[in-house]
């Protein structure tokens, strides 16, 4: 799951396996908070598209809200993830993922959610930092224009503003309304990334199964 802050308002969205094993995601773009300022809830959303090769905003449907979630962070190094979507209940503890080493190196702070702009509204990157490394997802629609995505946990700096590395499909066990079995994870390598960082914006270059694209990005207001 990632959590992005811009001041007051959350950006989550729920990387997770449809009943098939197959990657789906959930979107909660906004929300509130609970008088005390622990608990964050929001309507969460199962988007449909066009497929990423092809992108079509004009058939980007977000449709009505799929349910609910709310994230208690009374324990911030113990947060609870409480959900209803498509009518199933559930609770999970949830926790910071450590992925980059300590570096004291200066980074070019590019954590956040990243989007091909209003002509592409309805897809977007979550962009994770940790000191100089990126854990990179990108969520989008699949040939049907179904909700799947892609994961980006590493990579290397080429240069100063260029972060690269391979781009990885996964399945696994179903998630929602289900015991989680992370022993059927699958992670396949289906290509490569790259990120090119400049002022106000950067260049995002893949090749997935052999396809290469390549779309301009920015960081997404909200």
């Amino acid at each position: 799951m990632s959590v992005v802050q811009h001041r007051d308002v959350l950006f989550s969205v729920i990387y997770a396996y449809d009943a098939a094993g197959h990657p789906i995601w959930y979107v909660m773009p906004g929300g509130s908070w609970n008088a005390e300022h622990t608990i964050y809830s929001g309507a969460v959303y199962l988007p449909h598209g066009s497929p990423y090769t092809a992108y079509d905003v004009s058939r980007f449907d977000v449709g009505d809200a799929v349910g609910s979630a709310s994230l208690d962070f009374t324990d911030p190094a113990n947060v609870a993830l409480t959900y209803t979507i498509a009518g199933v209940n559930g609770r999970k503890a949830i926790s910071r993922q450590p992925f980059g080493p300590v570096d004291a190196s200066a980074a070019l702070d590019v954590g956040d959610m990243w989007w091909g702009g209003v002509a592409q509204n309805g897809w977007g990157l979550a962009l994770l930092e940790q000191y100089r490394t990126i854990f990179g997802v990108w969520f989008t629609y699949d040939a049907a224009g179904a909700a799947t995505w892609y994961v980006m946990p590493s990579g290397g700096w080429v240069d100063a503003s260029t972060w690269a590395g391979h781009i990885y499909r996964t399945t696994s066990s179903p998630w929602l309304g289900a015991a989680y079995d992370h022993t059927r994870l699958q992670t396949v390598d289906v290509g490569t990334f790259r990120f090119t960082f400049a002022e106000g914006g950067a260049a995002f270059d893949y090749v997935i199964d052999g396809r290469a694209g390549s779309v301009p990005i920015e960081r997404q207001p909200f």
